[in-house]
């Protein structure tokens, strides 16, 4: 995830898709914070329009996050009791598979 947020992938997806797609996915609720879902869905560059923000939590013990990447890397790393397989983030991880 860290590699397509870059934007040094060869596959042009980067933190625009990803951020668009995660606002997209059903879930979004469990992980996001509303304040920033419209600019999402509307492609535009949060960290451009505003700064340092905070747009992701986590599901389980409200940690913010500026990146996707950390919200995954956090639920990886065992922080809190939050999983990476619960029930909202495998929901995303799967609209991710599917092709968002």
């Amino acid at each position: 995830m860290i590699h397509l947020e870059s934007g040094a992938c060869p596959s042009r997806v980067d933190i625009i898709d990803l951020n668009e797609w995660a606002a997209q996915c059903y879930q979004w609720q469990h992980y996001l914070d509303d304040d920033y879902r419209e600019d999402m869905l509307d492609r535009v560059d949060i960290r451009e329009e505003y700064g340092i923000v905070y747009p992701f939590f986590c599901p389980t013990c409200e940690t913010q996050f500026s990146f996707l990447s950390g919200l995954f890397q956090h639920l990886g790393s065992r922080a809190c009791d939050g999983r990476v397989d619960d029930f909202a983030m495998s929901k995303l991880i799967q609209w991710f598979r599917v092709g968002a």
